[in-house]
């Protein structure tokens, strides 16, 4: 009897913790837990977009969010300069409509799914304008049309009223920056081993190397070594686009640059600025380079050419894709 009685004190409260535990946890399942952005079907076309794109990508477009989720990152080193940032929201439903129109068609679709699965950002901030300020508080660029953190937001500008007068060239201009943001900020940025080692191989030797080969032009020298030139040169006949401050007048770039520099080349140039490069008899490793990049892309059902060359009057449909 004794037995019984110490067994049953042991027991009871063992059942109670366990019933109060499940209690709890059943109260804590069933308690709606507040979300700052809540996606829901809403009364538009566009907000029934962003619900089911939402659904599938897990991936937010927003049209109006907290300034602190724009600037947020992992580190500390730009959110100071980021903070005094300035939007202008894009408010009306039909430029709404018609912003995710044109991110569906000229950005979204050209990726398949299980690629956006794993690289989207957590947010797509949707602006009519950015105005970009530097630590000294001047505007770096007040017709800027995409910014990254990287890690779990782009921000895209030109959606509001500028859309309406918007040109052609600036239209690809627009479009162009946000693919190639996506490719190297969201995919290669966060996943160095993204691209075939084959690419990097061919100019694993020089990345960061100094000096250079004296005895040719700065310009073949790059050329030679399956590099792209720096900004500003004149070769051959054309100017190639990139940031100055990525090269160095003592080295040659570096991985990252490199990378940068080619995914510049294939999402912003067009097919004659590409030939005039690569076509180039110094130029057989740069050659080379864009193949194993084409080739890649083109692995992955990503026809990364025809962006560049893809009519920016094209909208929608709003289907997930």
């Amino acid at each position: 009897m004794k037995r019984l009685v110490y067994t049953l004190l042991f027991i009871l409260p063992a059942i109670f913790l366990f019933s109060s535990c499940k209690k709890n946890e059943e109260a804590l399942t069933t308690t709606d837990i507040s979300e700052k952005y809540p996606m829901t079907q809403g009364t538009n076309a566009a907000d029934l977009f962003r619900y089911n794109f939402f659904n599938r990508y897990q991936t937010k477009i927003l049209f109006d969010f907290d300034k602190k989720d724009y600037w947020y990152s992992m580190s500390t080193v730009s959110t100071a300069t980021d903070s005094i940032d300035v939007f202008r929201y894009v408010t009306d439903t039909a430029k709404q409509r018609r912003a995710v129109e044109f991110l569906n068609a000229q950005w979204l679709l050209f990726y398949p799914q299980s690629l956006k699965q794993t690289y989207l950002p957590e947010y797509i901030f949707v602006v009519d304008r950015l105005l970009d300020y530097n630590s000294s508080g001047t505007t770096v660029d007040s017709t800027k049309y995409f910014k990254t953190n990287g890690f779990n937001n782009i921000t895209v500008a030109g959606f509001g009223d500028r859309m309406d007068t918007m040109s052609t060239t600036t239209k690809a201009r627009l479009r162009n920056e946000l693919n190639f943001s996506f490719l190297y900020h969201l995919i290669y940025i966060k996943n160095k081993n993204f691209f075939p080692q084959e690419f990097y191989d061919v100019s694993a030797l020089k990345y960061s190397v100094s000096p250079r080969d004296s005895t040719s032009t700065v310009y073949n020298d790059y050329l030679k070594n399956g590099l792209l030139p720096p900004t500003g040169v004149t070769y051959p006949g054309v100017t190639y686009p990139g940031a100055t401050s990525n090269f160095s007048t003592t080295t040659y770039q570096s991985q990252d640059n490199d990378v940068a520099q080619f995914l510049r080349m294939i999402t912003l140039q067009n097919d004659a600025f590409v030939n005039n490069i690569i076509n180039n008899t110094n130029a057989v490793k740069v050659k080379q380079k864009y193949l194993i990049l084409i080739q890649f892309f083109t692995s992955l059902g990503i026809d990364i050419r025809s962006l560049n060359g893809y009519n920016t009057s094209i909208l929608g449909p709003l289907n997930v894709y």
